[in-house]
């Protein structure tokens, strides 16, 4: 005895399709359904697209404005670290001429006291010019420039700290790690903004 199977073939499943699909797309509401889910989907992807391009577009804009801030407070480490020698000139030079006039005025003392008074004002002038420069040589002070540091290294290694205080996601690493004596702060982002496009 042979069981009956409760299947079709797929020619009646076929067949069954096509009569229900004939009457549909006679309306045309097959169509007008399948039109308005690929627009759907153009409308999610444009959307997808539109907030990835302003995503970009405000980290590229922050990339831009973290190097303009960078070229700014370089400048201001190079500004401060040019003026610091004309204040540490003038300010070495006042401390050996107060010293040289102490010196006479202690040899004077003994021969002229008047002219030795004269010179310990002199003396007390030029410690005093030296030391109103004092302030002006902290405010002309570069932070790892006594160390083994060159000039351009400290003022990175400065540059890199400040930005990173105000939240900016640079960096400094020491050039004798790297092999490098320049390396960006900015990582990956500074070599090509507009790969990411």
């Amino acid at each position: 005895m042979r069981v009956q199977r409760d299947m079709d073939s797929p020619s009646t499943h076929r067949n069954r399709l096509i009569t229900w699909l004939v009457p549909k797309l006679q309306d045309g509401v097959v169509v007008a359904l399948l039109m308005a889910f690929v627009a759907t989907l153009g409308a999610l992807a444009a959307f997808r697209t539109a907030s990835v391009e302003q995503e970009l577009s405000k980290l590229e804009n922050k990339l831009n404005q973290s190097q303009i801030l960078e070229l700014t407070t370089r400048q201001e480490y190079m500004d401060r670290y040019a003026q610091r020698g004309r204040f540490d000139d003038e300010y070495n030079q006042h401390v050996s001429e107060g010293r040289w006039l102490r010196k006479e005025a202690d040899q004077l003392r003994s021969v002229d006291p008047t002219k030795a008074a004269r010179r310990d004002v002199e003396t007390q002038e030029e410690f005093n010019v030296a030391r109103i420069l004092r302030p002006y040589l902290r405010a002309t002070y570069v932070p790892w420039m006594d160390t083994n540091l060159t000039v351009q290294q400290a003022v990175d290694k400065n540059v890199a700290y400040d930005l990173k205080q105000i939240g900016f996601e640079s960096q400094w690493t020491d050039p004798g790690t790297s092999g490098n004596d320049r390396r960006p702060m900015w990582g990956s982002a500074s070599r090509n903004p507009e790969v990411a496009r």
